[in-house]
């Protein structure tokens, strides 16, 4: 999952397998980018990118109920443990 210029790669505790996700899910959603150059400035800047490997969780919202406006389908948290809706994953932070 892409959320902003951060990356979310669920099961896996695994950073260079979530940073290769992470490269492939750029290079398959090519052409949402502007040029080949766009594409592999991203793929290169997923290096730089910080990881934290933890628990996390999905919380779902209807896209109009938050205050920024909406248009999303919810919010990635951070979690202490496993629960429902809870699973561990490699979050890669830093954007642009």
């Amino acid at each position: 999952m892409m959320d902003s210029d951060d990356y979310m790669v669920a099961r896996t505790e695994d950073v260079d397998a979530a940073r290769e996700a992470a490269r492939q899910w750029v290079r398959d959603d090519a052409a949402a980018w502007e040029d080949a150059e766009d594409v592999r400035a991203r793929v290169e800047h997923i290096d730089s990118l910080t990881p934290r490997v933890g628990w996390y969780r999905w919380t779902p919202c209807h896209e109009s109920s938050c205050y920024d406006g909406g248009g999303h389908s919810g919010h990635l948290g951070y979690a202490d443990g496993p629960g429902r809706g809870v699973f561990r994953g490699v979050f890669l932070q830093g954007g642009w």
